[in-house]
């Protein structure tokens, strides 16, 4: 009963939402070129319909991703599902412009996610301890006021398909969050044609699943 209120609060919460961010990276050659032109708080829901205007970077000025970062781990009997937060600044993203327009751009404080798999013993897919850069990354979040939860994108490599995420803190002792990957809100990573209609497209647990804190 409570992961179903939990889940209903954060749906509503979800929808709310004016702007969903759509993440296209910045090359490495490009982010150097891209200068600040505005700043705002992820902290103050007054910017909230300010942080994908062209330019702006939209600072964690109040440090609340710190609290979901860290290992979080889920184990079943046949499923172990690692988890990986960690801290990154000035997330970029740049959209390509219509013609005769100019490039738009802006930048997010947030997180990105590893994650490592194993079902019946085999590795499905680990990529606990790869380093990504504010350029370079495919799962990533943010934590925007008034929202008490991580909110993102999360790429399944194996089932081919990125989705809406939501982590929620759940303050309990040992440390817990509510882990919320969508079977519904996605888009398909190749070429539609390529994917096998019997084959289950999430190899990562979706639904909803509590993890606890490893470090």
């Amino acid at each position: 009963m409570k992961a179903k209120l939990l889940k209903n609060h954060v749906i509503s919460n979800i929808m709310k939402k004016q702007i969903i961010y759509i993440f296209l990276l910045c090359t490495s050659s490009l982010f150097a070129q891209y200068p600040v032109l505005t700043t705002t708080s992820l902290s103050n829901p007054d910017h909230d319909d300010q942080h994908s205007k062209h330019g702006n970077y939209a600072i964690d000025t109040n440090n609340d991703r710190q609290q979901y970062v860290g290992l979080w781990r889920y184990t079943t009997n046949d499923l172990l599902f690692e988890l990986k937060i960690v801290k990154l600044d000035k997330l970029c993203s740049s959209t390509p412009p219509p013609t005769g327009y100019t490039r738009k751009y802006s930048f997010i404080d947030g997180v990105v996610i590893t994650y490592k798999l194993v079902k019946n013993g085999i590795i499905i897919y680990d990529n606990l301890n790869t380093i990504f850069t504010n350029t370079n990354y495919h799962s990533w979040g943010y934590v925007e006021a008034p929202d008490d939860f991580l909110y993102g994108r999360m790429k399944d490599f194996n089932g081919g398909a990125t989705s809406i995420f939501t982590i929620t803190n759940l303050n309990t002792s040992p440390n817990k969050i509510y882990f919320d990957l969508s079977s519904m809100a996605y888009s398909l990573d190749r070429p539609k044609e390529t994917y096998q209609h019997d084959v289950k497209l999430f190899t990562l647990p979706t639904g909803g699943i509590e993890m606890i804190r490893v470090y």
